[in-house]
């Protein structure tokens, strides 16, 4: 019991340490994408701080276990350059127990990690998509403000609105400019209003009681169109919208679905909390060292470890919902793989041992 107290302050300090670092990193990053998004979505520095704060909480499930796996070796490669895993053998404690100690931690934020990856993060997701949604409707379509030019997304054409109405989304004296296939098409329209699609994110413009006209390169108009009401969406439904709102979507949602998609991501919730406990195992046996080295003598080694672990689990995904994984086992071959060669490397001493006592037998 004391040893493992010991133990749990040791790697406290690298796990607050590394969580804090990754943090700051991911929150500059995110920061930027949205800070970006805001000059061209019209969102306010507070919609922004929001969907910071929501996209922090919903990074835990994966910022999380790769803090513990590398203050678990940060920690040990510390106990090892001062020479106390040689003290601690000394007194009869093997890399067994030790390693029993470490894995009820690691067990105990496996169902912190599991808490956030099934419900936290769809919490979170759905909640930026909503405040987002809310920010884009009272600040116009996607940013556009009366009595100014606007290009539309992919810089397929113009917009200009003269001015709001009354009434919540209405706009006045509307007017649309796109090119397609070599032909300009303007739309004209005394008012309209925004539509934004809750399901796929994209936005539109609805014109009412307009007229449409129709040129060719030369500028000649050769058709004008009128109309009573046209919808003209300003940008496509992307394939992340879709990916978003299955992050967004309830874990027990996706565990009755069938889908291959909802299947992947209700295997990919799964194995954070797996990973948690994997990668302590993993961590174990890669922070052994000579008191030489230095603590931090197996980090980088140790963060390649776990890129590729991550990146395979990507693929994996990938595979099961294209279908060139089956669904059954999915995402479990990975954690397999890893496991296995967690193992190995755990029993590598008592393996050289054999080999050793074998070779001079032999």
């Amino acid at each position: 019991m004391i040893i493992r107290r010991y133990l749990v302050r040791e790697i406290a300090l690298p796990f607050l340490v590394v969580t804090a670092i990754l943090l700051v990193i991911f929150a500059s990053h995110r920061i930027a994408l949205l800070l970006a998004d805001a000059l061209s979505s019209g969102l306010s520095g507070r919609v922004v701080a929001i969907l910071l704060g929501l996209k922090l909480i919903a990074s835990l499930d994966i910022l999380l276990p790769i803090s513990l796996y590398l203050g678990t070796l940060i920690a040990f490669g510390r106990l090892y350059s001062d020479r106390e895993m040689t003290v601690l053998a000394a007194c009869g404690l093997s890399e067994r127990q030790i390693l029993g100690a470490v894995l009820g931690l690691a067990v105990g934020f496996a169902i912190l990690v599991a808490v956030l990856s099934m419900f936290v993060k769809p919490w979170a997701a759905h909640m930026a998509d909503s405040v987002r949604h809310q920010a884009e409707s009272s600040a116009g379509v996607a940013g556009i403000s009366p009595g100014r030019f606007h290009e539309l997304i992919g810089g397929r054409g113009v917009v200009y609105v003269a001015g709001l109405g009354a009434q919540e989304r209405e706009m006045r004296d509307i007017f649309v400019h796109m090119r397609s296939k070599g032909i300009d098409q303007v739309y004209v329209a005394r008012k309209g209003y925004h539509y934004l699609d809750e399901q796929t994110g994209r936005h539109a413009i609805v014109l009412e009681n307009g007229h449409r006209y129709d040129s060719d390169a030369s500028g000649s108009v050769y058709r004008v169109v009128r109309y009573d009401k046209l919808t003209t969406w300003l940008q496509r439904a992307s394939q992340d919208s879709f990916v978003h709102q299955r992050i967004a979507a309830p874990t027990l949602k996706l565990l009755r679905s069938t889908n291959r998609w909802d299947i992947a991501e209700f295997q990919w919730r799964l194995s954070m909390p797996l990973a948690t406990v994997i990668l302590v195992l993993l961590a174990v046996p890669l922070s052994r060292m000579n008191p030489r080295q230095g603590k931090y003598a197996r980090v980088f080694t140790a963060i390649l470890v776990y890129a590729v672990y991550y990146n395979l689990l990507g693929v994996a995904k990938s595979w099961v919902e294209r279908g060139k994984l089956p669904v059954d086992p999915g995402l479990g071959v990975v954690h397999g793989l890893m496991l296995l060669v967690a193992i190995v490397l755990l029993l590598q001493p008592w393996l050289s041992l054999r080999w050793s006592r074998s070779g001079s037998t032999a």
